[in-house]
């Protein structure tokens, strides 16, 4: 919980969904899917494509549009603008088409959300939201999801030769990004 704030009012409640909303509905599925089509191992493949089956056929981008908008926290071109630089980092390492940066940044994406889901329903909650359907679904999935996109991690980086390099410089641009989502 060390990027969460431990005191937040109603408008940073708005605020933090809004720039979730921002980063991750237009941004994440396509993350996966690069993931897919850039992974070298078995493991890494099967992972990223059971993972975004699921993310395109109970349709999570609409999802967390709902429960945006139930919240009344739907992104404003002032949020998508707060987070475009560290958005554009994480598209930038995605074009790169390496399947141990796109499948290591699934891995924290999913790992991290164990901890900021329940922040994100708590926020809702005190938004006065009862659309919480994002959040129970990604909190039953996520610890799986995550569990796979380790795994895939560690068989991928057999196909590289500097992948603790790759893999740092993945986390530090992840870890960036949720702080500019979370952090004021």
């Amino acid at each position: 919980k060390v990027f969460l704030p431990k005191e937040v009012d109603t408008l940073k409640a708005e605020k933090i969904l809004r720039r979730y909303g921002a980063a991750i509905e237009g941004n994440f599925v396509q993350w996966m899917g690069a993931a897919v089509v850039s992974a070298r191992s078995v493991q890494g493949r099967f992972a990223a494509e059971e993972n975004l089956y699921v993310e395109m056929k109970e349709d999570h981008p609409g999802m967390l549009r709902s429960f945006l908008k139930d919240a009344k926290a739907e992104p404003s071109k002032e949020d998508y603008g707060e987070v475009f630089e560290e958005v554009d980092k994480i598209r930038r390492i995605v074009s790169e088409m390496s399947g141990l940066k796109s499948l290591t940044l699934m891995a924290v994406l999913e790992n991290t959300s164990g901890v900021f889901i329940p922040f994100l329903e708590e926020l809702a909650k005190k938004l006065n939201s009862n659309n919480l359907v994002y959040t129970k679904k990604h909190g039953e999935a996520d610890v799986e999801h995550a569990n796979q996109f380790v795994w895939a991690v560690e068989y991928e980086m057999k196909h590289y030769l500097n992948p603790k390099k790759e893999i740092d410089e993945v986390i530090k641009s992840s870890l960036s990004l949720l702080q500019k989502i979370f952090i004021f």
